[in-house]
């Protein structure tokens, strides 16, 4: 789902919509916090990506994920994509954990600092409970 983070920037991919996201969002904690509400809640995951100009939102649904997107001068765009809900959490947590250095110095200046090591173990342990409330291996 999310490309490796560098310079404030990742992209994001699901099915055949690709765009960016920037820093301006706590991406790798806005996403997961929103997959753990989803399991408290029963209610869709849906989380907002920003691209400095434009945005997505994306609600992600037990067989479909939407996007809104207002990258568009016309007005929003709608784009939906049938996709299980368990497919893309797989993708979201791979993506994150297969970069976690880079996401847990999201936004940061200093990479050595000690709030950068905080935030790459809470990053794991979020992912570990996602594994474990979506029964994902």
């Amino acid at each position: 789902m999310f490309t490796k983070p560098e310079s404030g920037w990742a992209d994001f991919t699901i099915g055949d919509f690709t765009d960016r996201a920037s820093y301006l969002h706590d991406i790798p904690f806005d996403v997961l916090n929103a997959i753990i509400d989803s399991v408290m809640t029963w209610q869709p995951i849906i989380f907002k990506l920003d691209a400095e100009g434009w945005e997505n939102i994306i609600v992600i649904d037990n067989y479909d994920t939407h996007i809104i997107n207002d990258k568009n001068e016309s007005g929003f765009q709608l784009i939906s994509i049938v996709i299980k809900k368990n497919d893309l959490i797989s993708e979201i947590i791979n993506s994150i954990n297969s970069n976690i250095d880079e996401w847990a110095s999201w936004g940061y200046k200093d990479r050595n600092s000690k709030n950068i090591v905080d935030r790459k173990e809470m990053l794991l342990m979020k992912i570990s409970e996602i594994k474990r409330l979506y029964n994902i291996i």
